[in-house]
């Protein structure tokens, strides 16, 4: 009996000290200016679930409103392999808007009555966005990967595509006007997610960089890239996806810039590499040549001030 009682201590102690090393792996984070429980989530799991809210509620009692966390407070974010246990990665993609300065409104299905958007509200295919005159919007997905949305945009989410055997997904949206920005974390670049933005007159396919694009009344579209380099492709042929696929091995041609400086119509062009602190305008009757940009300039707008701000938030552990 003594040594029965002897062997229950003993695993009492074991799972008491599995039980602290597995709390002590949790961290206590500062919740910062406009940050949201999908945002945090993106930022330290590199994914977003609902379901992970009642679990992080479980270890913050004293939070009572997960849909506007106060800026300065502290809450203990579950460790990166405990939340993995708790919530596995969804066969399906979550998208989520992180980030609220209204007017912006969601079409469900791209049709039908808006409805006023808020944090953390999620995403699915056929949905669009739409910011008002003064708003901002954020949407993330798995990454994480963002597009922020800038005043007078509407984007359509086109489709979320995930492969839980290679663990990747692809995102396709659609800016039919407005500015973006679009960002993907250096440190978290993973191959296998990929995320498209196409414009009436381009498509851009993110790169673990940072860049904006302007899509205008006329349906040119300008893109100016930041950090890294996009790749930007002719609307009217599909990018190719990434990886092995099936059939005959061939040779394809890579990645190459648009010869200058003449213009190129748009049936003759395939795919473009823009550079960092590098920019285009592609319009309905031709694609221009790639031009540097001044960046020391241009990151003095209060627009790239803002989304240079979130990234460097986004960033920090």
């Amino acid at each position: 009996m003594k040594r029965f009682a002897v062997t229950i201590l003993l695993l009492a102690g074991l799972l008491g000290a599995h039980a602290a090393a597995a709390a002590s792996h949790d961290i206590k984070v500062r919740v910062g200016k406009r940050s949201c429980v999908s945002y945090l989530c993106y930022k330290y799991y590199g994914r977003y679930d609902p379901a992970m809210v009642k679990h992080l509620a479980h270890k913050n009692p004293g939070v009572k409103d997960w849909q506007s966390l106060r800026a300065g407070s502290r809450i203990v974010m579950i460790s990166k392999e405990g939340m993995e246990r708790l919530v596995p990665p969804s066969e399906k993609e979550t998208v989520a808007l992180t980030y609220i300065k209204p007017p912006v409104f969601v079409f469900r299905g791209g049709k039908g009555k808006p409805i006023p958007a808020r944090a953390n509200m999620t995403l699915g295919a056929k949905d669009r966005v739409r910011v008002g005159h003064g708003g901002k919007a954020e949407i993330m997905a798995t990454g994480p990967r963002l597009i922020r949305l800038g005043q007078s945009s509407t984007l359509d989410v086109q489709s979320l595509m995930r492969d839980p055997a290679k663990k990747s997904f692809t995102a396709r949206f659609r800016l039919f006007l407005g500015k973006i920005w679009g960002k993907v974390l250096m440190m978290r670049k993973r191959k296998g997610h990929q995320l498209y933005v196409g414009s009436p007159t381009a498509v851009v396919g993110i790169r673990g960089t940072a860049y904006d694009m302007n899509v205008l009344e006329d349906k040119s579209t300008a893109i100016r890239v930041f950090e890294g380099s996009v790749e930007v492709y002719n609307p009217m042929q599909k990018p190719r996806a990434q990886g092995p696929s099936a059939g005959p091995v061939h040779k394809v041609p890579g990645p190459h810039k648009v010869k200058g400086p003449h213009r190129v119509s748009i049936a003759e062009w395939t795919q473009i590499v823009l550079m960092q602190y590098e920019e285009i305008r592609i319009t309905p009757k031709g694609v221009g040549k790639p031009r540097s940009f001044d960046y020391w300039r241009e990151r003095e707008s209060d627009w790239v001030k803002w989304n240079e701000e979130r990234d460097r938030d986004l960033s920090q552990p």
